[in-house]
């Protein structure tokens, strides 16, 4: 019907530029013609449409693509409005996507033209890319099971990230420090994928982006920020994804994004060389920010007694690799997961008991590193008596 498309139509119009918390109201809630006649139901910027209304208006959806046939055609609003019914009604419409990037590309065609509006045409579009912006973070933050993990879609915010880079970083109406625009819209991304990834558990297409996104800014040469900015944007990342996977312990994909971050090497540094096993610690030497975060995890792990296996090939990939811990600090590491499967051992012992299922995690765990550095970290560990 034509109604269902035009109500869907004009409460997306309404809104734009707004981040709105999508629904997809099932069919036992249909809209009564007496007391419900809209096909949206709205509460501020929560838009629930009803499936049936949905559905019905596809084919009118579809039917304002028909202008497309001609290439030379400018993207109109309608186009637009119809793009966002299809996109809602399925992510993976590509000719949808496709249609909002040419729109963009003609703003920009427009903006970059001399002439007395080229001011004009900058602002329209900076407005258009951040507008194309908030209807992505609507999708990605909503509870829409497919847009959220939508390869098509996160190749759009992809694109536009790359090739709008900066009428995203700064806005017209805003003055920033270079430090504070980078530092802010890493932020702002890293937000939307990580309520991605809360509203689609082991969002690879979520984190895969979040990778991209990191080394578009820190190693891209059209944005290769100062080393100030870029240990800002590495720690701040570090500390919420931390905090995001200590929440969501069996989700394989941030363990992987946040091992990521941790074996990150900044160009313009190198670790200080390493001590001889044999000789003592030196009493003022500082334990790195990465072995205290990775001690943090491990002592979580095993005080609330974790059992998931994300969590723990997460821990043992730190201590097995070289790429974020000095050696002293993986084989601390070593020697602490040592001693609490020995001590589990004698408490399963004396009570006649198997032992838990986390005593057997932690015994596997220690077995692995064993296995995949040959030996060499509990060899290494004997010789300076680290254990």
């Amino acid at each position: 019907m034509a109604e269902a498309y035009r109500s869907i139509a004009e409460c997306f119009q309404a809104r734009t530029g707004k981040v709105l918390e999508l629904e997809i109201l099932p069919s036992a809630f249909q809209p009564s013609p007496t007391t419900q006649p809209s096909s949206v139901l709205v509460d501020g910027c929560s838009v629930g449409v009803f499936k049936q209304a949905l559905i019905q208006a596809l084919p009118h959806a579809r039917a304002a693509f028909q202008v497309l046939d001609d290439r030379r055609l400018p993207i109109g609003d309608a186009v637009l409005n119809a793009s966002h019914v299809l996109l809602l009604f399925d992510p993976e419409f590509l000719t949808a996507a496709n249609a909002r990037k040419r729109r963009l590309l003609a703003l920009k065609a427009a903006a970059d033209r001399p002439g007395q509006g080229q001011g004009q045409g900058q602002g329209a579009l900076h407005r258009a890319v951040r507008d194309e912006m908030a209807v992505l973070d609507s999708f990605f933050t909503s509870p829409l099971h497919r847009h959220t993990k939508s390869p098509t879609l996160w190749h759009h915010r992809r694109w536009i990230v790359s090739t709008f880079y900066p009428e995203l970083r700064h806005a017209p109406e805003k003055a920033e420090e270079p430090v504070e625009a980078e530092q802010g819209f890493h932020d702002a991304e890293l937000a939307v994928v990580i309520k991605a990834g809360e509203r689609h558990p082991k969002n690879y297409y979520a984190w895969t982006y979040a990778r991209w996104l990191l080394t578009f800014l820190l190693r891209s040469s059209s944005t290769t920020p100062s080393l100030l900015v870029e240990q800002s944007i590495l720690s701040t990342a570090t500390d919420k994804v931390t905090d995001w996977c200590l929440r969501n312990p069996s989700d394989v994909s941030g363990w992987d994004f946040l091992w990521y971050l941790l074996g990150w090497k900044a160009p313009s540094t190198s670790p200080p060389p390493a001590l001889p096993i044999s000789a003592p610690t030196p009493p003022t030497q500082p334990r790195s920010r990465k072995y205290e975060l990775l001690e943090h995890i491990l002592n979580v792990a095993m005080t609330y007694e974790w059992t998931h296996e994300a969590a723990w090939a997460f821990l043992r990939t730190a201590i097995a690799s070289d790429a974020a811990l000095t050696l002293r600090e993986r084989l601390g590491l070593l020697a602490q997961l040592r001693i609490s499967r020995n001590e589990a051992s004698l408490i399963a012992l004396e009570a006649h008991e198997t032992g838990k299922v986390c005593d057997g995690m932690v015994e596997r765990t220690v077995l692995w590193i064993e296995t995949r550095t040959g030996g060499e970290l509990t060899d290494l560990a004997r010789e300076g008596s680290m254990i």
